[in-house]
């Protein structure tokens, strides 16, 4: 849903497209330069909250093809956004984490700006 425009609230539910199951833990952001974006649920439920207002989401999943949200889709009061898997085979995945306490305090610090439903 569009707010006034000076912010930004969109909420949604994102399902897997050939089984229609919840995908928990899929990433939704503006995009990869910001800090703002958020992580379905386990029901694949998901608030985003900006303090401006934007023209596109990124929803991605390691397991799914990624997809951009427009901003025509905004106007709808649950967005059903379907994720098609994806036929790449990972060999591996590398994560590395830096300055992880900055990181976790920035989080907790924006806890109650953006959050799952």
């Amino acid at each position: 849903m569009k707010s006034n425009s000076q912010s930004f609230c969109n909420k949604g539910i994102i399902t897997d497209k050939q089984t229609g199951q919840a995908i928990e833990g899929t990433h939704i952001y503006i995009n990869q330069d910001s800090d703002i974006g958020t992580i379905s649920n386990a029901q694949g439920k998901y608030l985003l909250k900006s303090p401006r207002n934007i023209d596109h989401l990124v929803i991605s999943h390691v397991r799914y093809r990624s997809e951009v949200l427009s901003s025509e889709r905004f106007g709808e009061n649950e967005v059903q956004i379907s994720l098609t898997p994806s036929t790449e085979i990972l060999k591996e995945v590398i994560l590395i984490a830096q300055n992880t306490n900055k990181i976790i305090k920035k989080l907790i610090a924006r806890l109650n700006l953006n959050h799952s439903v």
